[in-house]
């Protein structure tokens, strides 16, 4: 009677682990239906971690001493930026990384691209970079896309990876000039940018020139 009994447990206890696992597969092929990644569509895969933001201005001096002009959002929670180390992505930026209006109002890298403060609320550095010679950068320009420019965006992609609220994962984006200086870090290599997302930016020079 007793081996009747433990039989019978324990296809109860089976039957239950079956029904547990269906439930749990059938949940899993729900969360999947509901990611979305498409232009304009973005849910299922993240939610947002921070709701607030600080922005940071600096100078950063490249390999020759010339001084960078780097503007720096950074998560915030309780008025105090994040100190854990979050992934990064910047901008070389000929076009001024920031601005005033005739009216004295700021104008920045986020209010230009309002999708970088959705990256900001998921967890990510933003940063935006005068190159030499344009904006509040020293230096002077010697022409477009220069091996010297180059040069620098290796020099700003280590800088960034070597700060201890920087996991060391760096990106870049930009669309034009914001997009070709994307190329041109990448051929530099540096050991820490991990991707690149230029926009609306041409890839063959010479055909250009």
């Amino acid at each position: 009677m007793k081996k009747k009994s433990k039989r019978t447990m324990a296809k109860f206890f089976a039957f239950l682990l079956f029904l547990s696992l269906a439930f749990l597969l059938l949940e899993e092929g729900k969360a999947v239906e509901d990611r979305v990644s498409k232009p304009g569509v973005y849910k299922g895969y993240s939610q947002p971690v921070y709701e607030e933001w600080v922005r940071i201005s600096q100078y950063v001096p490249v390999r020759d001493g010339t001084k960078l002009a780097v503007d720096l959002f950074r998560p915030r929670q309780e008025g105090k930026p994040v100190s854990d180390p979050l992934p990064l992505i910047w901008t070389h930026n000929r076009y001024h990384r920031a601005r005033f209006t005739e009216e004295g109002k700021l104008v920045t890298i986020l209010d230009m691209n309002g999708w970088l403060q959705t990256i900001l609320k998921h967890g990510y550095i933003v940063a935006s970079v005068d190159v030499r010679g344009g904006g509040a950068s020293y230096g002077t320009r010697a022409g477009p896309f220069t091996p010297a420019e180059a040069l620098d965006a290796y020099d700003i992609t280590e800088w960034f990876a070597a700060q201890p609220w920087c996991d060391g994962n760096i990106g870049m984006y930009g669309g034009s000039y914001l997009g070709i200086t994307q190329y041109t870090a990448a051929g530099t290599a540096p050991p820490h940018l991990k991707a690149i997302i230029p926009l609306v930016s041409m890839f063959d020079l010479y055909s250009f020139v």
